[in-house]
């Protein structure tokens, strides 16, 4: 017979937060994907209603920089995925965090660096898409960023 997994505690979420710093400090290859599997596994625990399953918006920032750091050259594009994944988590659960603005203003950093058209491009959609989320402001600095790679 299989054994149920046990569930979550303060501990384990404690263990997987230290994980995921560690992940997001790394430059390596595999840096992003292991991030995202740590995060996804606290995202399946709260779906599965462990209550001591809480993720952060610091957690996703982890992750976020975790796939820019990691030396895939899609990294910023995965980054970008998760992000779009816990904007729609979140319209479906509150509890869930809505991505903040440290959130966005780094990937719109990250694709600014690369300097090609569509990455740039991409910057300023996310730079809009700031825009349109409550609680999160835009500011001069991050128009700069944008203008900056244009030029």
């Amino acid at each position: 017979t299989r054994r149920k997994a046990k569930e979550m505690d303060s501990s384990d979420l404690n263990g997987a937060t230290r994980l995921l710093s560690s992940w997001g400090e790394r430059k390596a290859k595999e840096s992003g994907e292991m991030a995202e599997k740590v995060f996804n596994h606290i995202l399946d625990e709260k779906a599965a209603r462990n209550t001591m399953s809480i993720p952060s918006g610091a957690m996703l920032h982890t992750v976020l920089v975790a796939w820019i750091n990691s030396r895939v050259r899609d990294g910023p594009k995965r980054a970008l995925a998760l992000l779009d994944k816990v904007e729609e988590l979140h319209v479906d659960d509150e509890t869930i965090p809505r991505p903040d603005t440290l959130c966005y203003v780094t990937l719109i950093t990250a694709f600014a660096k690369k300097k090609d058209f569509r990455s740039v491009q991409a910057a300023e959609e996310l730079l809009m898409r700031l825009g349109q989320v409550p609680g999160n402001e835009r500011q001069a600095r991050h128009f700069n960023i944008v203008v900056n790679a244009y030029a």
